[in-house]
Protein backbone atom coordinates (compact mmCIF):
# COMPACT_ATOMS: atom_id res chain seq x y z
CA UNK A 1 0.00 0.00 0.00
CA UNK A 2 1.76 3.36 -1.22
CA UNK A 3 1.60 6.02 1.78
CA UNK A 4 0.74 9.59 0.23
CA UNK A 5 1.61 12.62 1.84
CA UNK A 6 0.50 15.95 2.01
CA UNK A 7 2.88 19.05 0.49
CA UNK A 8 2.67 20.22 4.14
CA UNK A 9 3.68 17.12 5.89
CA UNK A 10 6.75 16.69 3.47
CA UNK A 11 8.07 20.44 4.30
CA UNK A 12 7.37 19.38 7.53
CA UNK A 13 9.37 15.81 7.63
CA UNK A 14 12.08 17.61 5.10
CA UNK A 15 12.78 20.68 7.94
CA UNK A 16 12.70 18.02 10.97
CA UNK A 17 14.96 15.78 8.86
CA UNK A 18 17.14 18.66 8.33
CA UNK A 19 17.19 20.27 12.07
CA UNK A 20 17.84 16.79 13.32
CA UNK A 21 20.68 16.38 11.23
CA UNK A 22 22.25 19.33 12.50
CA UNK A 23 21.74 18.69 15.78
CA UNK A 24 23.39 15.22 15.54
CA UNK A 25 26.32 16.80 13.30
CA UNK A 26 26.91 19.50 16.77
CA UNK A 27 26.28 16.89 19.46
CA UNK A 28 29.07 15.01 17.76
CA UNK A 29 31.31 17.73 16.85
CA UNK A 30 30.97 19.16 20.45
CA UNK A 31 32.30 15.43 21.46
CA UNK A 32 35.04 15.25 19.57
CA UNK A 33 36.03 19.40 19.71
CA UNK A 34 39.31 18.85 19.87
CA UNK A 35 39.91 16.41 16.81
CA UNK A 36 37.71 18.81 14.95
CA UNK A 37 39.91 21.85 15.76
CA UNK A 38 42.64 19.54 15.12
CA UNK A 39 41.49 19.15 11.28
CA UNK A 40 40.67 22.76 11.36
CA UNK A 41 44.42 23.76 12.05
CA UNK A 42 45.74 21.04 9.54
CA UNK A 43 42.74 22.30 6.81
CA UNK A 44 43.71 26.08 7.28
CA UNK A 45 47.51 25.41 6.79
CA UNK A 46 47.44 22.82 3.94
CA UNK A 47 44.92 26.07 1.89
CA UNK A 48 46.83 29.01 3.88
CA UNK A 49 48.41 29.59 0.00
CA UNK A 50 45.31 30.07 -1.45
CA UNK A 51 43.46 31.86 1.46
CA UNK A 52 46.56 34.46 0.88
CA UNK A 53 45.79 33.98 -2.86
CA UNK A 54 42.39 34.94 -3.26
CA UNK A 55 42.80 37.90 -0.49
CA UNK A 56 45.50 39.63 -2.57
CA UNK A 57 43.61 38.96 -5.90
CA UNK A 58 40.65 40.90 -4.06
CA UNK A 59 42.43 43.76 -2.60
CA UNK A 60 44.49 43.80 -5.70
CA UNK A 61 41.77 44.20 -8.24
CA UNK A 62 40.29 47.17 -8.39
CA UNK A 63 44.21 48.79 -9.29
CA UNK A 64 44.67 45.55 -12.10
CA UNK A 65 40.94 47.04 -13.33
CA UNK A 66 42.02 50.66 -13.39
CA UNK A 67 45.38 49.76 -14.82
CA UNK A 68 43.77 47.94 -17.21
CA UNK A 69 40.94 50.57 -18.00
CA UNK A 70 42.80 54.16 -17.70
CA UNK A 71 46.03 53.18 -18.95
CA UNK A 72 45.84 49.88 -21.35
CA UNK A 73 42.49 50.68 -22.77
CA UNK A 74 43.68 52.40 -25.78
CA UNK A 75 46.55 49.70 -26.86
CA UNK A 76 46.18 47.52 -29.52
CA UNK A 77 47.16 44.43 -27.16
CA UNK A 78 44.99 41.03 -27.13
CA UNK A 79 43.00 41.36 -24.03
CA UNK A 80 44.93 38.59 -22.47
CA UNK A 81 47.94 40.20 -22.91
CA UNK A 82 46.61 43.69 -20.97
CA UNK A 83 45.37 41.33 -18.48
CA UNK A 84 48.76 39.77 -17.25
CA UNK A 85 50.66 43.41 -18.06
CA UNK A 86 48.12 44.94 -15.82
CA UNK A 87 48.00 42.46 -13.05
CA UNK A 88 51.44 42.06 -12.93
CA UNK A 89 51.95 46.06 -12.61
CA UNK A 90 49.33 45.66 -9.93
CA UNK A 91 51.43 43.07 -7.95
CA UNK A 92 54.94 44.91 -8.73
CA UNK A 93 52.90 48.34 -7.19
CA UNK A 94 51.66 46.85 -3.86
CA UNK A 95 55.45 45.54 -3.29
CA UNK A 96 56.74 48.47 -4.03
CA UNK A 97 55.00 50.62 -1.67
CA UNK A 98 55.07 48.16 1.10
CA UNK A 99 58.61 47.84 0.78
CA UNK A 100 59.43 51.29 0.34
CA UNK A 101 57.46 52.24 3.69
CA UNK A 102 59.17 49.45 5.36
CA UNK A 103 62.47 50.75 4.50
CA UNK A 104 61.45 53.98 5.41
CA UNK A 105 60.43 53.10 8.57
CA UNK A 106 61.92 50.42 9.77
CA UNK A 107 65.90 52.00 10.60
CA UNK A 108 63.93 54.48 12.51
CA UNK A 109 62.07 52.12 15.10
CA UNK A 110 64.86 49.85 15.19
CA UNK A 111 67.30 52.84 15.98
CA UNK A 112 64.40 53.58 19.10
CA UNK A 113 64.21 50.05 19.98
CA UNK A 114 68.01 49.70 20.21
CA UNK A 115 68.02 53.32 22.10
CA UNK A 116 65.77 52.19 24.92
CA UNK A 117 67.60 48.97 25.72
CA UNK A 118 70.49 50.68 26.03
CA UNK A 119 69.54 53.37 28.53
CA UNK A 120 66.64 51.51 30.10
CA UNK A 121 68.75 51.20 32.98
CA UNK A 122 69.12 54.96 33.91
CA UNK A 123 65.51 55.40 32.59
CA UNK A 124 64.66 53.28 35.64
CA UNK A 125 66.87 55.55 37.72
CA UNK A 126 65.55 58.68 36.45
CA UNK A 127 61.78 57.47 37.11
CA UNK A 128 62.58 56.74 41.03
CA UNK A 129 63.65 60.39 40.52
CA UNK A 130 60.98 61.58 39.38
CA UNK A 131 58.44 59.71 41.48
CA UNK A 132 60.62 60.67 44.75
CA UNK A 133 60.19 64.48 43.44
CA UNK A 134 56.62 64.19 43.62
CA UNK A 135 55.98 62.13 46.44
CA UNK A 136 57.59 65.05 48.10
CA UNK A 137 56.15 67.78 46.37
CA UNK A 138 52.85 66.16 46.93
CA UNK A 139 52.64 63.87 49.99
CA UNK A 140 48.61 63.44 49.09
CA UNK A 141 49.38 61.62 45.94
CA UNK A 142 52.07 59.27 47.32
CA UNK A 143 49.60 56.25 47.76
CA UNK A 144 48.59 56.87 44.00
CA UNK A 145 52.29 57.27 42.48
CA UNK A 146 54.10 54.11 44.44
CA UNK A 147 51.28 52.13 43.69
CA UNK A 148 51.01 53.19 39.83
CA UNK A 149 55.24 53.09 39.88
CA UNK A 150 54.79 48.94 41.35
CA UNK A 151 52.09 48.27 38.71
CA UNK A 152 54.55 49.85 35.77
CA UNK A 153 58.07 48.25 37.16
CA UNK A 154 56.34 44.73 37.51
CA UNK A 155 54.78 45.05 34.23
CA UNK A 156 58.16 45.97 32.55
CA UNK A 157 60.18 43.19 34.63
CA UNK A 158 57.80 40.90 33.27
CA UNK A 159 58.03 42.30 29.71
CA UNK A 160 61.94 41.44 30.27
CA UNK A 161 61.70 38.46 31.81
CA UNK A 162 59.36 37.13 28.49
CA UNK A 163 62.25 38.55 26.33
CA UNK A 164 64.72 36.93 27.96
CA UNK A 165 62.79 33.64 27.83
CA UNK A 166 61.87 33.92 24.51
CA UNK A 167 64.88 35.04 22.76
CA UNK A 168 66.54 31.52 23.13
CA UNK A 169 63.71 29.72 21.48
CA UNK A 170 63.57 32.12 18.37
CA UNK A 171 65.67 29.59 16.19
CA UNK A 172 63.05 26.92 16.80
CA UNK A 173 60.79 28.91 14.74
CA UNK A 174 63.08 29.15 11.85
CA UNK A 175 61.39 26.28 10.10
CA UNK A 176 57.73 28.07 10.34
CA UNK A 177 59.21 30.90 9.30
CA UNK A 178 60.45 29.44 6.03
CA UNK A 179 57.35 28.29 5.37
CA UNK A 180 55.80 31.23 6.59
CA UNK A 181 57.72 32.94 3.32
CA UNK A 182 57.01 30.07 1.25
CA UNK A 183 53.38 30.11 2.06
CA UNK A 184 52.74 34.10 1.27
CA UNK A 185 55.40 33.67 -2.00
CA UNK A 186 53.04 30.67 -3.47
CA UNK A 187 50.03 33.03 -1.88
CA UNK A 188 51.39 35.74 -4.44
CA UNK A 189 51.47 33.55 -6.97
CA UNK A 190 47.89 32.08 -7.04
CA UNK A 191 46.65 35.64 -6.58
CA UNK A 192 48.26 36.52 -10.37
CA UNK A 193 46.50 33.15 -11.98
CA UNK A 194 43.60 34.22 -10.00
CA UNK A 195 43.81 37.74 -11.36
CA UNK A 196 44.79 36.46 -14.77
CA UNK A 197 41.74 34.04 -15.22
CA UNK A 198 38.90 35.75 -12.86
CA UNK A 199 36.51 35.61 -15.62
CA UNK A 200 37.16 32.03 -16.19
CA UNK A 201 37.11 31.46 -12.82
CA UNK A 202 33.97 33.05 -12.86
CA UNK A 203 31.78 31.69 -15.31
CA UNK A 204 33.08 27.88 -13.86
CA UNK A 205 31.57 29.04 -10.63
CA UNK A 206 28.46 30.06 -12.20
CA UNK A 207 28.04 26.55 -13.94
CA UNK A 208 28.42 24.52 -10.94
CA UNK A 209 26.06 27.18 -9.27
CA UNK A 210 23.54 26.62 -11.87
CA UNK A 211 23.92 22.77 -11.69
CA UNK A 212 23.38 22.63 -8.40
CA UNK A 213 20.96 24.89 -7.16
CA UNK A 214 17.93 27.11 -8.79
CA UNK A 215 17.77 29.75 -10.59
CA UNK A 216 16.65 31.85 -7.73
CA UNK A 217 19.01 30.73 -5.28
CA UNK A 218 21.72 31.57 -7.33
CA UNK A 219 20.76 34.72 -7.79
CA UNK A 220 20.37 35.40 -3.89
CA UNK A 221 24.01 33.97 -3.70
CA UNK A 222 25.19 36.43 -6.45
CA UNK A 223 23.58 39.58 -4.45
CA UNK A 224 24.93 37.86 -1.64
CA UNK A 225 28.78 37.82 -2.73
CA UNK A 226 28.56 41.41 -3.99
CA UNK A 227 27.26 42.58 -0.65
CA UNK A 228 29.92 41.01 1.20
CA UNK A 229 32.64 42.39 -1.49
CA UNK A 230 31.32 46.03 -1.46
CA UNK A 231 31.50 45.34 2.72
CA UNK A 232 35.00 43.48 2.84
CA UNK A 233 36.53 46.71 0.19
CA UNK A 234 35.15 49.45 1.48
CA UNK A 235 35.67 48.31 5.22
CA UNK A 236 39.65 47.03 4.56
CA UNK A 237 40.50 50.05 2.44
CA UNK A 238 38.87 52.87 4.97
CA UNK A 239 40.16 51.34 7.99
CA UNK A 240 43.90 50.73 6.33
CA UNK A 241 43.43 54.86 4.87
CA UNK A 242 42.29 55.67 8.96
CA UNK A 243 45.06 53.88 10.14
CA UNK A 244 47.42 55.90 8.42
CA UNK A 245 45.97 58.97 8.90
CA UNK A 246 46.06 58.30 12.50
CA UNK A 247 49.56 57.19 13.01
CA UNK A 248 51.01 59.84 10.85
CA UNK A 249 48.83 62.70 13.28
CA UNK A 250 50.18 60.99 16.51
CA UNK A 251 53.60 61.03 14.95
CA UNK A 252 53.57 64.59 14.35
CA UNK A 253 51.82 65.68 17.65
CA UNK A 254 54.13 63.46 19.53
CA UNK A 255 56.72 65.38 17.95
CA UNK A 256 55.81 68.28 18.67
CA UNK A 257 55.00 68.08 22.02
CA UNK A 258 58.88 66.27 22.16
CA UNK A 259 57.20 62.88 23.54
CA UNK A 260 60.23 60.77 23.31
CA UNK A 261 60.36 57.68 20.29
CA UNK A 262 57.56 59.29 18.44
CA UNK A 263 57.98 57.16 15.44
CA UNK A 264 57.73 53.94 16.89
CA UNK A 265 54.99 54.26 19.14
CA UNK A 266 53.45 56.10 16.56
CA UNK A 267 53.67 52.98 14.46
CA UNK A 268 52.51 50.85 16.89
CA UNK A 269 49.11 53.22 17.63
CA UNK A 270 48.87 52.97 13.49
CA UNK A 271 48.95 49.61 13.38
CA UNK A 272 46.74 48.85 16.12
CA UNK A 273 43.90 51.09 14.93
CA UNK A 274 43.13 48.65 12.04
CA UNK A 275 41.44 46.69 15.25
CA UNK A 276 37.62 48.50 15.38
CA UNK A 277 36.88 50.42 19.03
CA UNK A 278 40.13 48.61 21.02
CA UNK A 279 42.47 49.60 18.66
CA UNK A 280 43.50 52.73 20.26
CA UNK A 281 43.84 51.52 23.50
CA UNK A 282 45.43 48.27 22.72
CA UNK A 283 47.87 50.46 20.97
CA UNK A 284 48.45 53.02 24.02
CA UNK A 285 49.57 49.97 26.47
CA UNK A 286 52.65 49.07 24.98
CA UNK A 287 53.56 53.16 24.33
CA UNK A 288 52.44 54.18 27.99
CA UNK A 289 55.29 51.37 29.44
CA UNK A 290 57.68 52.81 26.65
CA UNK A 291 57.26 56.65 28.07
CA UNK A 292 57.26 55.40 31.35
CA UNK A 293 60.38 54.09 31.43
CA UNK A 294 61.55 57.23 30.15
CA UNK A 295 59.30 59.73 32.44
CA UNK A 296 56.38 58.69 34.21
CA UNK A 297 54.53 62.03 33.99
CA UNK A 298 54.67 61.96 30.23
CA UNK A 299 53.53 58.59 30.06
CA UNK A 300 50.52 60.20 31.66
CA UNK A 301 50.10 63.09 29.06
CA UNK A 302 50.80 60.28 26.35
CA UNK A 303 47.34 58.83 27.95
CA UNK A 304 45.55 61.95 27.98
CA UNK A 305 46.57 62.54 24.08
CA UNK A 306 45.99 58.80 22.60
CA UNK A 307 42.06 59.40 24.86
CA UNK A 308 41.85 62.79 22.52
CA UNK A 309 43.24 60.98 19.53
CA UNK A 310 40.47 58.29 20.04
CA UNK A 311 37.89 60.51 20.59
CA UNK A 312 38.68 62.27 17.30
CA UNK A 313 39.17 59.03 15.12
CA UNK A 314 36.04 57.77 16.42
CA UNK A 315 33.45 60.85 15.97
CA UNK A 316 34.70 62.64 13.21
CA UNK A 317 37.95 60.44 11.22
CA UNK A 318 36.35 57.12 11.30
CA UNK A 319 33.03 58.06 10.30
CA UNK A 320 34.05 60.70 7.47
CA UNK A 321 36.06 57.99 5.71
CA UNK A 322 34.27 54.70 6.53
CA UNK A 323 30.70 56.11 6.36
CA UNK A 324 27.96 54.16 7.43
CA UNK A 325 29.57 51.30 5.41
CA UNK A 326 29.37 48.57 8.45
CA UNK A 327 25.54 49.64 9.17
CA UNK A 328 25.47 47.73 12.71
CA UNK A 329 25.05 49.37 16.10
CA UNK A 330 28.01 49.45 18.22
CA UNK A 331 27.21 46.77 21.01
CA UNK A 332 27.06 44.61 17.87
CA UNK A 333 30.75 46.13 16.68
CA UNK A 334 32.22 45.59 19.82
CA UNK A 335 30.60 41.56 19.91
CA UNK A 336 32.44 41.01 16.82
CA UNK A 337 36.11 41.84 17.63
CA UNK A 338 35.69 39.88 21.03
CA UNK A 339 33.63 36.64 19.45
CA UNK A 340 36.70 36.81 16.79
CA UNK A 341 39.65 37.74 18.61
CA UNK A 342 38.37 34.89 20.85
CA UNK A 343 38.06 32.50 18.32
CA UNK A 344 41.08 33.96 15.81
CA UNK A 345 43.21 36.48 17.18
CA UNK A 346 43.89 39.51 15.89
CA UNK A 347 42.90 38.39 12.39
CA UNK A 348 39.55 37.72 13.74
CA UNK A 349 39.38 41.19 15.42
CA UNK A 350 40.06 42.84 12.58
CA UNK A 351 37.79 40.74 10.01
CA UNK A 352 34.71 40.05 12.76
CA UNK A 353 32.79 43.47 12.02
CA UNK A 354 32.64 43.39 8.31
CA UNK A 355 31.98 39.15 8.79
CA UNK A 356 29.10 40.09 11.31
CA UNK A 357 27.93 42.95 9.65
CA UNK A 358 26.93 40.65 6.35
CA UNK A 359 25.11 38.28 8.82
CA UNK A 360 23.06 41.23 10.52
CA UNK A 361 22.30 43.08 7.10
CA UNK A 362 20.98 39.64 5.81
CA UNK A 363 19.23 38.66 8.84
CA UNK A 364 17.88 42.33 9.35
CA UNK A 365 16.87 41.48 5.33
CA UNK A 366 15.31 37.89 6.12
CA UNK A 367 13.36 39.10 9.22
CA UNK A 368 11.50 42.15 7.47
CA UNK A 369 10.72 40.12 4.39
CA UNK A 370 9.26 37.48 6.38
CA UNK A 371 7.42 40.30 8.39
CA UNK A 372 6.08 41.76 5.54
CA UNK A 373 4.49 38.57 4.32
CA UNK A 374 2.79 38.16 7.09
CA UNK A 375 2.11 41.98 7.35
CA UNK A 376 3.16 42.12 10.83
CA UNK A 377 4.11 45.97 11.26
CA UNK A 378 6.70 46.00 14.82
CA UNK A 379 7.16 49.58 15.75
Amino acid sequence: MKIKFSQNTKENIIAFTIAGSILIGLYFSILNIDVLKSFCSKTVSVVLPFIIGFAVAFLLHPVMNWIEKAVLSKTKMKHATKRKISAGLAMILAILIVLGFLFLIIPSISDSIIKLSNQIGNYAVNAEVIVSDIIRKYPQTADVVTWLFDIGEDTIMEFVDYLKNTIPTILNYSIKLVTAIFDFVMGLIIALYILFDRERFYVQIKKIAYSIFSVKVVKQFRELALLSSKMFNSFIVGKVVDSLIIGLICYIAMTLLGFDFPLLISFIVGVTNVIPFFGPFIGAVPGFLILFIVNPVESLWFLLFIFALQQFDGNILGPLILGDSMGIPTLYVMFAILVGGGFFGVLGMFLGVPVFSIIYVVTKAVVEKRLESRQVQVD
